[in-house]
Formats: structure tokens, C-alpha cells, sequence
């Protein structure tokens, strides 16, 4: 079955831990009533990202507060499509736009999303979210030794060029992205510190179009000394930056590691909302 639909949609990936030693994994998950199929490259941490994504997100508060009304989300660092594949998947009325940087893992969303027959409400693109929109990173291939394939660090200042080779991955900038859209319910931001960047860069005009985010917050020692737009790269100063915006601005979870800590965050009740349901 995962074979006809990689052929399907234009063939295996190139080799690489997109295929790891040739095997894929196809699990079936049910959040209630619902089924989300979803496969998982072998040898990799697709599977115990995939698995945490419901738990993690508040993915059952959120269907509670979109139920019944139509919704958009966006999705930055979609990894192989988890959060909004089950999001969509229990929301017939969302729509999700997707945003992930590593080519293997849009393919991965790709076939994530024909699984659950998604292709009309939920749409991938192969960009870095960032700060500029005239930039472009390198492209990566994971090898078979790198399990981890949601972790993938881009937030330098000398990750990005101003010159494109045959494999680099286009920029945009968060604010274009957020002024192409009316209204954005839930924006999901899982990027391995490039939340600087991109919340940074973001104002009032933007934030009062956005309902709720959810996602993390990477601190540690490798991005100090770093700015965006006078702003810090720490988690403590990025929340008192939302804080200006959104009426309620929570951690959920801090996780310590060797470099720092990463944070789970939600900051919702928009202080000036033009428009739909507060969540």
C-alpha cells in the first residue's frame, strides 16, 4: 500500500533515512470515534513525535473551540504533517497550510495527507519561515545514522544566503505570510529556535489577525547574543513580546536539556481580535 502511494505522488524519496534500510511503518491511531492513519519512516523519530503531537498540543481543547465553524490553520515546522493531519482529520471545516523546510519530510506530509484524504483541506510548502523573504537555505538529506528528523536547527543568521544553488529552499517572511491570509485560528510554530525570528517579526497588525499559538520555545546558549528586531533570542523576553498582544500567555511544559531548555507554550485571548470565536 505505501509503495502505490509513493508512486502515486511521483515516486520514492531519494535515498537517505526518508526510506531507512527500505521499510517504512503504517500505524493506525483513533482520537475518539475518528481513525488518523500515519506513516513512519523505520529507524527514525517519526513515530514518538507523531504519538506525543494530541497530548502535547491540546489538540482535543482546540477541536472543542473550532467544532462546527470553518478554521485555518498554519503550521510552521510540520515535520511529516502530524498536528494538522489530526487537527483537519477531526475539523471537516479546517483548512491547514504547512510549512516545512526538509524536502524528505514534505514528502512525508504528502503521503500523510493522501492517507486521510486530506489533499483539498491541507497543503504543503517546501519553505524556511523566517525574518526575510529574499534568502535561501541549503538543502539537507538526513543519513541513516540522523533518528532524529524533527530537529533540525536553521535559525542562524549564517544559514541563510542570499544565493540559491540547485537544492536550496526559499525564504519567506512570517509577516507576508501572515498578511496573505484573513484570519488565522491556530498558528503552530515548532522550529528549532526560528520562533525568534518569526514571532519577532511580527506586530500588532499581524497578531490581532491570529487567534491562538501554540508551539515552542528553544533557550539556550547557542543563540545568545542574537536579535531580532532589538528582541533577544530568549524564551522570557519572547513571551513578555506576546504578552503585549495576548491576554493570556501560558508554558505549559519546560523540558531541560545539555544546551538549555525548550518550552511548550500557548498564548490565546488576543487583545485586539477583528474577528471570529475566541478560543
Amino acid at each position: 500500500m505505501i509503495e502505490r502511494i509513493f508512486r502515486r505522488l511521483g515516486g520514492r524519496p531519494k535515498k537517505g533515512i526518508c526510506h531507512a534500510k527500505g521499510k517504512f511503518r503504517l500505524k493506525e491511531y483513533r482520537y475518539g470515534s475518528t481513525p488518523v492513519q500515519a506513516v513512519f519512516r523505520a529507524g527514525t523519530m517519526d513515530e514518538a513525535i507523531f504519538a506525543n503531537i494530541y497530548e502535547e498540543y491540546g489538540i482535543a481543547s482546540l477541536v472543542r473551540s473550532l467544532a462546527g465553524r470553518r478554521a485555518t490553520v498554519v503550521d510552521i515546522g510540520g515535520h511529516i504533517g502530524g498536528f494538522s493531519v489530526i487537527l483537519a482529520s477531526l475539523l471537516p471545516e479546517l483548512e491547514a497550510h504547512l510549512y516545512e523546510y526538509v524536502p524528505e519530510n514534505c514528502r512525508m506530509i504528502q503521503v500523510n495527507i493522501f492517507l486521510n484524504g486530506l489533499e483539498r483541506r491541507v497543503c504543503v510548502f517546501n519553505r524556511v519561515v523566517g525574518d526575510r523573504n529574499d534568502g535561501f537555505v541549503r538543502s539537507i538529506s538526513f543519513s541513516e545514522a540522523d533518528t532524529n528528523t524533527g530537529g533540525v536547527c536553521i535559525a542562524y543568521p549564517s544559514d541563510v544566503s542570499a544565493e540559491a544553488d540547485g537544492t536550496a529552499v526559499p525564504t519567506i517572511a512570517s509577516k507576508d505570510l501572515i498578511a496573505a491570509v484573513d484570519r488565522v485560528d491556530v498558528l503552530k510554530i515548532d522550529c528549532e529556535a526560528s520562533e525568534y525570528k518569526i514571532l519577532f517579526s511580527l506586530d500588532e497588525e499581524d497578531y490581532r489577525k491570529i487567534g491562538l499559538i501554540t508551539g515552542e520555545i528553544h533557550d539556550g546558549r547557542h543563540f545568545y547574543g542574537f536579535e531580532t528586531n532589538g528582541h533577544s533570542w530568549k524564551a522570557g523576553e519572547l513571551l513578555d513580546y506576546l504578552r503585549r498582544f495576548y491576554r493570556t500567555v501560558t508554558v505549559h511544559k519546560t523540558n531541560t536539556v545539555d544546551w538549555g531548555f525548550m518550552q511548550i507554550f500557548t498564548a490565546a485571548d488576543p487583545r485586539a481580535d477583528t474577528g471570529g470565536r475566541p478560543l
